[in-house]
């Protein structure tokens, strides 16, 4: 708690009353004191019959000295100090309360005795209690079954042997529980705080919940798009300073491998037909630099077998996995010449002249149009119609026009 206009503290506050009420309590109290003890000594010395001599001073001050110092140190000097103490120990608390209440990692502090000592708002809100409500309770009750099961042998351990495996280790991922049952992903420290003969144990917290389910939606994610890439009939290429860090499996049957595994983490050049190796690789070192190259292009390729295969790729720049990394997708050319040559045999019927458009259709399977029609629809010759004089021959004779 704290005084609204001043912001003390009002433990400190009330602390250092009890000192300015201790330091005029001394002032009276000592000098009482000091004036019995003169008193006394005086009466003592005059019963002796002793005449005042510099013997006799000089015994008058131990005398004095013994009796009024005994007395001053446990009624003024000992309750002082420990007021002192107080007020130190109080401001230090009041700094690291000040301090725990605004970060907003969990903080906890537990006892010997497992009992909690303080707990901070983020740690009580995390695992939704009033603080006040967990102060004094065992510290497992933040805990679920299975680590509450761990836990508690390994502290008696650690009580025993100051060996365990959570208190001094580190980040610690755990769960926690919260009031409502409910299970959570946690990080965790915990350290040992000694202080005289007594130790505390301080955890700090931290819900990742929200980091963990990330995790696992990038995992998914990876998983998927990995799934994808090894599905693709064209082959994919990932390179990081020349050295291939990924590649599919369409790649890897490109080039004449059995798999990717032969393939990753061997520099670039290993499928780099001698013809276009050092245009590509220096293809590669501008694109990074950030200087214009192309990004599709033909080349020549070389396979495991020592041939080589034309193909063409496509090639974008990106981070993966935290480094500036060349992506190359490969499309086989070979296959598209065979079958843009096989596109080019127009299929025509040797007795009516029409032709088969198998657009939109399976081969094989396309609709037979006159080809006259095929023809201005693909391409910008204009169709005139007439005779060849054999056709013309044979339209005047059946019809009858000689």
């Amino acid at each position: 708690m704290r005084n609204s206009e001043s912001g003390i503290p009002l433990h400190q506050a009330a602390v250092e009353l009890a000192i300015i009420r201790s330091l005029a309590k001394t002032l009276w109290v000592s000098t009482a004191i000091i004036a019995v003890a003169v008193i006394g000594t005086m009466l003592l010395l005059e019963s002796l019959g002793k005449p005042m001599t510099v013997w006799i001073a000089a015994l008058d001050v131990f005398l004095l000295a013994a009796i009024t110092l005994p007395i001053l140190n446990a009624v003024l000097l000992r309750p002082m100090v420990q007021k002192s103490v107080e007020l130190a120990t109080a401001a230090s608390e009041a700094r690291f309360q000040s301090v725990a209440q605004a970060v907003q990692e969990g903080i906890v502090v537990f006892g010997t005795d497992r009992k909690i000592r303080f707990v901070n708002r983020a740690a009580a809100d995390m695992h939704g209690y009033a603080a006040e409500r967990v102060r004094g309770q065992a510290v497992e009750l933040l805990m679920p079954e299975g680590v509450k099961a761990q836990f508690q042998p390994d502290f008696e351990c650690y009580l025993r042997t100051r060996e365990g495996s959570v208190i001094g280790k580190g980040l610690i991922e755990t769960a926690g529980l919260r009031s409502d049952g409910r299970q959570f992903a946690v990080e965790m420290s915990v350290s040992e705080l000694k202080s005289g003969k007594e130790s505390e144990f301080v955890v700090v917290l931290r819900d990742i919940t929200q980091r963990k389910a990330t995790e696992e939606a990038l995992r998914q994610s990876e998983e998927r798009l990995r799934a994808i890439l090894e599905a693709s009939r064209d082959g994919i290429v990932v390179e990081d300073n020349e050295i291939i860090t990924y590649a599919n499996l369409a790649f890897a049957r490109l080039h004449g491998y059995d798999g990717p595994s032969e393939l990753v983490g061997q520099h670039v050049s290993i499928v780099k037909a001698p013809r276009d190796k050092e245009k590509l690789l220096e293809y590669g070192r501008k694109r990074l630099r950030g200087e214009p190259v192309p990004y599709v292009y033909e080349f020549q390729a070389l396979r495991k077998d020592g041939s080589t295969v034309d193909l063409e790729a496509s090639v974008s720049t990106g981070r993966v996995a935290g480094s500036h990394s060349i992506v190359t997708v490969l499309h086989d050319l070979q296959e598209r010449k065979r079958l843009q040559l096989y596109e080019q045999i127009l299929p025509v019927c040797c007795m009516c002249g029409k032709i088969r458009n198998d657009e939109g259709a399976a081969q094989g399977q396309g609709d037979w149009e006159r080809l006259d029609h095929y023809v201005a629809r693909h391409s910008d010759a204009q169709v005139s119609h007439t005779f060849c004089p054999e056709c013309l021959k044979e339209y005047r004779r059946r019809e009858g026009l000689g």
